[in-house]
């Protein structure tokens, strides 16, 4: 079964050039949002790893953010994953995943509160986060 095991906000991310590919860097990691307007928009980085999902067969990722009124502010839409033809067997199936990075521009933050982060594996709800969102005091 599907798991959120890796969860982190931060201020942006950034890709690093590497031989052949590029390498995300987490700018500022945070353990809550602070916009400096409320309401206002918002931009920010996400990065999150899901195990315990079969990466040889096909699979739909969704993102959706709710506001504390309970109210839809983000939806990613359904996503494909890559099918991995090659995995590594000598780890279990319920320990292969995949990490991935989401950059968030421009989300509208209608109020102060707790958002409420959700993902969506092939239709069905496999992890919720909350998150903290509170203007920031200069």
């Amino acid at each position: 079964m599907a798991k959120l095991f890796s969860f982190t906000i931060c201020d942006s991310i950034n890709n690093l050039p590497a031989p052949g590919s590029a390498v995300p860097m987490l700018i500022a990691p945070q353990i809550a949002l602070r916009p400096q307007f409320i309401p206002g928009n918002f931009s920010f980085g996400l990065a999150i790893g899901i195990s315990g999902i079969d990466l040889q067969i096909s699979n739909k990722l969704k993102f959706v953010i709710h506001s504390p009124d309970g109210k839809v502010v983000h939806d990613s839409g359904e996503t494909d994953l890559p099918i991995v033809s090659k995995v590594d067997s000598s780890l279990p199936k319920m320990h292969q995943g995949f990490m991935m990075c989401i950059d968030i521009r421009n989300l509208l933050i209608p109020r102060e509160g707790e958002y409420v982060f959700k993902f969506y594996l092939n239709g069905e709800c496999v992890a919720n986060q909350s998150v903290p969102i509170f203007k920031r005091m200069e």
